[in-house]
């Protein structure tokens, strides 16, 4: 316990022995760590491929449609997009790439905010309306 002569603070520490990331058949990650008391926790995800530019749009698409999001992302990655980190100069590529092979079946948004269950064929039509929907400005 610290003590500043007015606000005594309490720091609790957790003490992580061992954190793994293993990579399952379906793409996703499954994340384990074990605690200093012997508990174990884990839980799975699905890591980013998309420029941080698109994070409104393709964090709910990996959320709620990750092996939708996997499959475009392995996509983009077999013609040499989304592969570094530096996606400024790509980015026109990448938006190509997402409307040539993104999947329009995808219901990226059944668990997000607006709880819309709709695919995404249903709201933009085409992939082209969708590629003008998530153009940055």
């Amino acid at each position: 316990m610290l003590y500043n002569g007015k606000v005594s603070i309490i720091f609790v520490f957790y003490l992580m022995l061992k954190t793994t990331q293993k990579k399952l058949d379906d793409g996703r990650w499954l994340h384990t760590q074990i605690n200093e008391d012997g508990s174990t926790y884990s839980f799975k995800f699905v890591k980013y491929w998309h420029p941080y530019e698109l994070r409104h749009w393709f964090r709910s698409y990996a959320a709620n449609s990750p092996k939708s999001y996997i499959r475009l992302g392995l996509k983009l990655n077999s013609i040499g997009l989304c592969v570094g980190q530096n996606y400024k100069d790509t980015l026109p590529e990448i938006l190509d790439g997402i409307e040539k092979f993104i999947s329009m079946n995808a219901k990226p948004f059944v668990s997000h905010i607006t709880n819309d269950n709709r695919t995404l064929k249903q709201i933009y039509g085409t992939a082209k309306n969708f590629r003008e929907a998530i153009q940055p400005n």
